[in-house]
Formats: structure tokens, sequence, C-alpha cells
């Protein structure tokens, strides 16, 4: 088999194993193989020569375009930051999706999100609260009156 097309069929499988893993580390790899068994089809190499290129190919790749690679395969995504201060909940608004019955924790819903709630009376299901309060994941909230 010629060297060159042993290769390309290196580079296909490290793409093929790159596709299933989705680790954006093989397709590196995959793209040395590749233009080493061009390079190869075009120059005659020694064996350490087309070891040399390859990795040395595959290296750079990976240290230029791996975090612009990652954002491209996943996308920018704008996270909102997550705080654990009692103050980035305290005096916020949600409604009541599951009803809470003491000493039972109930199911709040505040921006889409579910918290679970407790409160010092009943609240039915479809109330608005606002938050007075939080115990490490369970909001304490009280009934806003219409």
């Amino acid at each position: 088999m010629d060297a060159s097309i042993f290769w390309l069929i290196l580079a296909m499988s490290l793409l093929i194993v790159e596709a299933l893993t989705l680790g954006i580390f093989m397709l590196f790899f995959g793209f040395g193989a590749f233009i080493t068994g061009m390079l190869l089809y075009v120059v005659p190499l020694s064996f350490e020569a087309q070891i040399i290129i390859f990795l040395s190919i595959s290296i750079v790749l990976l240290l230029l375009m791996r975090n612009s690679m990652r954002v491209w395969i996943n996308g920018r995504r704008n996270k909102e930051v997550v705080s654990d201060n009692i103050e980035d909940v305290l005096g916020r608004h949600g409604a009541v999706v599951e009803a809470i019955n003491p000493p039972k924790y109930g199911l709040v819903d505040m921006n889409g999100t579910n918290w679970q709630a407790a409160a010092d009376g009943p609240i039915a299901k479809g109330a608005a609260v606002e938050v007075v309060g939080r115990d490490n994941l369970v909001l304490k909230v009280t009934e806003i009156s219409s």
C-alpha cells in the first residue's frame, strides 16, 4: 500500500472517531494526517520526515485552533452568571406551580426556573408570591395580596 493512502485512511479514521466522540481533539490529528498524506502524494518523504510533519502540523493546529473550534462547534452561549447571594432573589416575584402546604414544600416558578418553596401558611397553586428569604435551595415566600 502506498504511504500516502495510509495517511489518508488514517485521516478518515481519526475524523470518524472525532465525529463519534465530539471531543475536538482527534480532529486536529485527522487534519495533520490528511495534510501529510497529500504532501506525500506530491513529494516523496522518508518515514521520519512523515512522522515529524504529521506531529508538527497536528500540534500546531491543536494549539492555534482548539479554542476557536470549540466556540464554533458549541456556539457562543451567553450564560447568565449565577450568584449565591440571597440579595439576588430577595424581593423577586414568582408564581406557585405546586401548592405550598406547610410543613411540605411547594414549587414556585421564578423567571422560568422552578424552586422549592416554603411559607408560613398554605398558598394555592397559581398565586403570586414574593421571596422574603432563602434556606439553601428552598425559597421562603409570602403571598402577594391582589
